[in-house]
């Protein structure tokens, strides 16, 4: 799907009220089209920096990335740029599962730290704030600082803050929305059981293909 004129327009002219004359470093974006919005990516040499929904507040991302890089942003059709819209849509697609591309973190050590714990959460899992034992966000999972770093998260689906969970008594809602939150976690659950039942029936063919084999 191609991202609406309307939408592309929009994303153009903040760009260009973005831009600073003093500034010679360019960073390229990207602009696709996903089943639950379309997306915007930021791209720098050393890896992914924003990957985010155009329809969230994504100027205060953009201000935030530039004041990093002192930078400018171009639309380029760049490698990493590419390799970042083929993955997403792998991921759509049901293909993918884990993605490789080279990250960017743009923040202080603290958040940097629960991103690359959130990071690690596994396709189709999902944790909880107040989980208990080994693999905790922090010692105090539900403290506040803990929670806006994970929703101060700019790379969406590559950091899969979707896959973390509100204890019980938090009224916490998903930055990007609560119903792109429940079409990623519901879609990755029924494509983890399809490759579950996909793999049954490959071990069974197996098992068949082993008895008849131990006949002769």
């Amino acid at each position: 799907m191609r991202v609406s004129a309307s939408r592309k327009e929009t994303i153009v002219q903040l760009m260009k009220s973005l831009h600073k004359d003093n500034y010679f470093y360019e960073l390229s974006y990207t602009l696709f089209s996903t089943p639950i919005g379309e997306l915007i990516g930021v791209c720098a040499d050393s890896g992914v920096c924003l990957l985010y929904f155009t329809d969230c507040d994504i100027k205060s991302m953009l201000i935030e990335v530039q004041k990093t890089f002192s930078c400018n942003f171009a639309q380029k059709n760049t490698v990493l740029c590419r390799r970042l819209q083929t993955e997403v849509r792998e991921y759509f697609a049901g293909d993918r599962q884990e993605f490789t591309l080279p990250l960017t973190f743009i923040g202080n050590n603290f958040q940097k730290k629960i991103w690359h714990h959130v990071e690690s959460i596994e396709y189709g899992r999902t944790q909880f704030f107040k989980q208990p034992g080994e693999g905790d966000l922090s010692p105090e999972i539900n403290n506040s600082p803990v929670i806006r770093a994970v929703d101060e998260n700019k790379l969406l689906l590559l950091v899969p803050s979707h896959r973390v969970l509100n204890s019980a008594e938090e009224n916490r809602k998903f930055p990007a929305g609560e119903h792109r939150k429940k079409y990623l976690l519901d879609f990755e659950k029924r494509i983890l059981a399809s490759m579950e039942i996909e793999a049954a029936k490959i071990a069974a063919k197996l098992r068949r293909a082993r008895n008849r084999y131990s006949d002769y």
